[in-house]
């Protein structure tokens, strides 16, 4: 067990010792009782001054004496031993018991609301259950802070600080750190639950506009209409997510320089009480050059922990699609399109997925995925998903009873097969369980036209989130359609 810069409970450490010399004491005593009446004995029969009377009244008075020790103090010694040991046994089981209770309701609180402490940066380290908490007053680093031989409600830091050990009594107020040790990052979660989502797809496939957009009309739209509120994550966060606010409302698009991973994150909480574990969302914006065949210079540790995926496809990427419309094609939208191929881009992320988070199949059937057709604003291919192919979709499958949104998912899967991407809708269908189809224009207009007027951008999340977690699906309220 890893040694804590912490002080031992009295019942785990200094209580056995205690014990101990209490015995060890008991028994020297009664030594050292028969020993000075033997001791006195052997003085009265050597000493020429007492008369033969005294020695023998003397002799039997230090003999019954020494017998009462070595006998009667033996056995109070063991009797008054046993009653110690186990009064203390009765005392210390009752602790454990305890002990164990509080450790068990600690572990079942954060595994039933599936919190964990993800690291934002570390990228050789996957997820912690308790993360490394600092004494506030000291600094050092506990790294087990839970119920345990350190302390069961409180734990003794050896600078003399008492820190809680529980989610019910403050822990999640301590500051924390990453627990790998060539990391140590500050970690922000305050034992909230994670909604881990990353957003994968080729280079400018239009990731970054996405999440541009969903986060802009998620914070100012959903979240007072949901009854909901934000807070800010750290500070860094509110940066970032204040220049995305900033990109939506100047149109400007940016581009994931980092080849790993920027990481969008804030809380969220129920003003009405509906849930009491706050939210908090890691929404990755994973760079596009990890599917676009070239070598990463960091391992993608986000995928262990992603709860659903938003895979993004840019359909002016299939030869068959830039046939049809290259035509219509703005240049400043041209020079956007995308290089890589959306079925190799898929191969590589389920590898990844496979290679990196060592999900098995059947781990990886159970994540749900959106599949977001991107762009449909460009070149007039709105009409291939508007209300009116929507209705005709409906309209000659009249035994589906379809609804606009399973519509939307026909014309996309339809719209996919025919332009040489059937394979991506095969593995899709394949490879996970729980999976549906999106077409949305995150910017909303050719770039460099102003601010971002997306469509559709909060179905796909919103199907998503319905998936990962049932407070969020209860409780969501959109105003108006987007």
């Amino acid at each position: 067990m890893i040694i804590q810069p912490a002080r031992k409970s009295y019942y785990f450490e200094k209580g056995y010792t205690d014990l101990f010399n209490t015995i060890k004491g008991a028994w020297t005593n009664n030594k050292t009782s028969a020993t000075h009446y033997w001791s006195e004995l052997k003085n009265v029969n050597s000493n020429p001054n007492c008369s033969g009377w005294e020695k023998l009244f003397k002799s039997v008075l230090y003999i019954f004496a020494t017998l009462a020790v070595v006998i009667v103090g033996t056995i109070v010694t063991i009797l008054i031993s046993i009653i110690h040991i186990l009064v203390l046994i009765c005392v210390m089981i009752l602790i454990y018991i305890g002990f164990s209770i509080i450790w068990g309701i600690d572990r079942i609180y954060l595994i039933r609301n599936r919190i964990f402490s993800p690291c934002t940066v570390c990228t050789k380290s996957s997820e912690f259950l308790i993360p490394t908490y600092l004494c506030p007053k000291c600094g050092r680093e506990h790294t087990r802070l839970t119920p345990g031989v350190y302390g069961i409600l409180k734990r003794e830091c050896n600078c003399g600080t008492l820190l809680p050990t529980t989610f019910f009594n403050g822990r999640k107020d301590l500051k924390a750190i990453c627990p790998n040790p060539e990391c140590k990052a500050p970690i922000y979660g305050r034992e909230s639950m994670p909604i881990c989502i990353p957003v994968v797809g080729g280079p400018a496939v239009g990731k970054t506009v996405f999440i541009t957009a969903f986060v802009k009309k998620f914070v100012e739209s959903i979240v007072p209409a949901s009854n909901w509120e934000i807070e800010q994550y750290s500070p860094e966060k509110e940066k970032l997510i204040e220049s995305i606010i900033k990109n939506y409302n100047d149109g400007r698009v940016t581009k994931t320089i980092d080849r790993s991973a920027i990481t969008f994150n804030f809380f969220l909480k129920s003003k009405n009480g509906l849930w009491h574990t706050e939210k908090l969302f890691f929404i990755y914006d994973i760079a596009g050059e990890v599917f676009g065949g070239e070598i990463e210079d960091r391992l993608q540790k986000q995928y262990l922990y992603c709860h659903g995926v938003v895979f993004i496809i840019d359909p002016f990427s299939s030869p068959d699609v830039m046939n049809d419309y290259s035509s219509k094609i703005s240049p400043s939208d041209i020079t956007q399109i995308s290089q890589t191929n959306p079925n190799d881009a898929l191969d590589i992320f389920i590898q990844k997925l496979q290679d990196i988070a060592g999900l098995s199949p059947s781990d990886l059937s159970k994540v749900p995925i959106a599949v977001v057709i991107n762009k449909t604003d460009i070149a007039g291919l709105h009409s291939v998903f508007d209300k009116t192919a929507l209705t005709e979709i409906i309209t000659r499958t009249p035994k589906k009873k379809l609804n606009y949104s399973d519509a939307q998912d026909v014309a996309c899967r339809e719209f996919l097969k025919r332009n040489g991407m059937g394979n991506l809708v095969q593995t899709i269908e394949m490879k996970f369980k729980t999976h549906k189809f999106f077409d949305c224009s995150a910017l909303g207009h050719s770039i460099g036209q102003g601010s971002f007027k997306p469509l559709h951008v909060m179905d796909p999340m919103r199907w998503l989130l319905s998936k990962i977690d049932k407070d969020i699906a209860k409780s969501w309220r959109q105003p108006e359609d987007d």
